[in-house]
């Protein structure tokens, strides 16, 4: 008996075992559709095809790292901040009514369905963000015109600092795509957000660290390691609202009757 009851706990840990792995798996799944369904838009296909004809244009121009990644990081925090969250805005409102009620009448639980719209967008602005630089890096490493003393730990910094902030607005949009019942209104609440933390900041007499436009106006001094502000100040004020927006867009869609 001692045999057949231990047996039977075994079998029950790898059922459960596999029960959980197969859930995961559909979260898995979820993510990876949302991706490829992602870069098939026409906003996404233009943002890479004039992120290709920016970098191309910063390295001819001027082949130097710091002067090409400052333009590019410019860009991307005045444009790519909106490009980011746009898509992001009707992730799950423009599926209420229609795939998001099929798919959640089967095996999807609702956290399996908002962490898979957290996870895709924002590795799908992450993507995008990442290969822009890596295209910089390594054709100016392999042209031999990266400069031999030039800090590489203070340059990933403000990369992983901008990247930050790029999350932070991709998750907004989607917490804004789960409060709101259309996409419209998540997209006009997105664009207020970006004039308050962006544009105010860059037009305003005011001026704050925390704003994303402090690492394009500091770039030089952030390379150098000789801004008085600690990065960690800014990578945690932008880290928070992320954690927040997951935990409160899982909390509002468990709400909503579907």
């Amino acid at each position: 008996m001692d045999f057949l009851e231990q047996l039977q706990k075994t079998f029950k840990k790898i059922s459960v075992f596999l029960k959980a792995k197969s859930q995961n798996l559909i979260f898995l799944t979820l993510s990876w559709h949302e991706i490829k369904l992602n870069f098939k838009q026409a906003i996404q296909k233009l943002w890479m095809l004039a992120l290709f004809f920016i970098v191309l244009s910063g390295i001819t121009s001027t082949l130097d790292i710091a002067i090409t990644s400052s333009t590019t990081l410019f860009i991307f925090v005045f444009f790519g901040t909106m490009v980011a969250s746009i898509p992001a805005d009707s992730c799950i409102s423009g599926e209420i009514g229609g795939l998001a009620d099929s798919l959640l009448s089967k095996s999807v639980k609702r956290w399996q369905y908002v962490l898979s719209k957290f996870l895709s967008q924002i590795l799908i602005v992450i993507i995008i963000y990442a290969s822009t630089f890596g295209i910089i890096i390594g054709v100016l490493e392999v042209l031999n015109l990266v400069p031999i003393l030039f800090d590489y730990c203070q340059y990933m910094s403000v990369l992983g600092l901008v990247a930050l902030v790029l999350t932070m607005f991709v998750s907004f949009g989607v917490l804004f795509s789960t409060i709101f019942p259309k996409p419209i209104f998540s997209i006009i609440t997105s664009l207020f957000l970006w004039f308050l933390l962006i544009f105010m900041f860059s037009v305003g007499p005011w001026v704050s660290i925390y704003s994303p436009v402090s690492l394009i106006d500091n770039l030089g001094l952030i390379l150098l390691d000789t801004w008085g502000v600690k990065l960690w100040k800014i990578a945690l004020f932008n880290s928070v609202p992320i954690v927040l927006c997951i935990i409160s867009a899982t909390i509002i869609f468990y709400q909503k009757d579907l």
